[in-house]
């Protein structure tokens, strides 16, 4: 199935699935009705804004509306989407202890003895020690970001490659697996698991995890392909990343504009303003997904 397909059948079900019309979407999207049928019908291609004006408009992430899972969840194949699931414990023996695990389904986890669950609220607390962080798929970029500040602990994301939040974490890792097979995830309660309907790959930020991951696979607790970024540490990474935003923003506006919609398309919808580093760019996310949450309850 082709993306204009993909996005035409999303934008359908996530649509009804709220109990919206075309024209509640055409309103808080900017865009016109008529426009939205044609998206919804198949006869127009919509651009990567206008994919992030249409996830604006329903409260979801962008991939939602162009990635093939989407559909098959909402065809019932693979169950509601679902943030919350445990890893498996085999992973956490592999790679452990941990210190602080920011993304629990519940506070009765083992992965660490300090968890932060949904109520919590993990991206604004305090992050210490080594931390195992499994974040929700539907908004992954914000922890990235968090993590990539922190630089002590794991990440266990969907292996996006096409995205700009990969993007983002494959810039600030310092070693990466890909498992061999999918990973069989626990749910909240214990009482079943899932295996995953994509792949997945751990991310290590720091010496001590990029030391873990290795020593992992090396004695075969964890098995896949293992690859270390080519990029220098400590000082000399800091500056390259500080180079990297400093760069985009020399460009002249049109030419970064353009690189942006292509390149980091999920950062540039949160209005990020010249010369943001990384922790401001994880304030606005943050900010941005509040006033998300307020205009859901409103």
């Amino acid at each position: 199935m082709d993306l204009k397909a993909i996005v035409a059948r999303n934008l359908r079900l996530l649509r009804s699935a709220q109990g919206l019309t075309q024209e509640a979407v055409a309103d808080r999207s900017g865009l016109s009705a008529r426009y939205i049928t044609k998206i919804e019908t198949g006869a127009a291609t919509p651009s990567i804004t206008v994919i992030g004006q249409l996830a604006e408009a329903l409260a979801v992430s962008p991939e939602e509306l162009f990635h093939v899972e989407s559909k098959r969840r909402a065809k019932g194949k693979q169950g509601p989407m679902n943030d919350e699931w445990f890893t498996p414990q085999y992973i956490i023996d592999a790679l452990g202890p941990f210190d602080l695990d920011p993304c629990a389904p519940s506070h009765e986890s083992r992965i660490a003895p300090v968890t932060f669950t949904k109520a919590d609220d993990g991206l604004t607390q305090q992050w210490f020690g080594m931390v195992w962080c499994n974040p929700p798929y539907s908004d992954p970029l914000p922890f990235v970001l968090k993590m990539w500040l922190h630089n002590a602990g794991f990440l266990l994301v969907r292996a996006s490659m096409e995205t700009a939040w990969m993007d983002w974490a494959l810039m600030s890792t310092t070693c990466v697996l890909f498992p061999s097979g999918r990973i069989k995830f626990i749910s909240k309660d214990g009482s079943a698991s899932q295996v995953a309907n994509h792949t997945n790959v751990i991310l290590a930020f720091g010496k001590e995890a990029a030391k873990r991951l290795k020593s992992a696979v090396a004695l075969n607790k964890l098995q896949g392909r293992l690859f270390e970024p080519v990029m220098p540490e400590d000082e000399e990474q800091e500056k390259i990343q500080k180079e990297y935003v400093d760069w985009l923003y020399e460009l002249p506006e049109e030419e970064r504009d353009a690189y942006v919609l292509n390149q980091v398309e999920d950062i540039i919808a949160s209005g990020v303003p010249e010369r943001d580093g990384p922790q401001e760019i994880l304030e606005k996310l943050i900010a941005r997904r509040d006033r998300k949450a307020g205009l859901g309850k409103a």
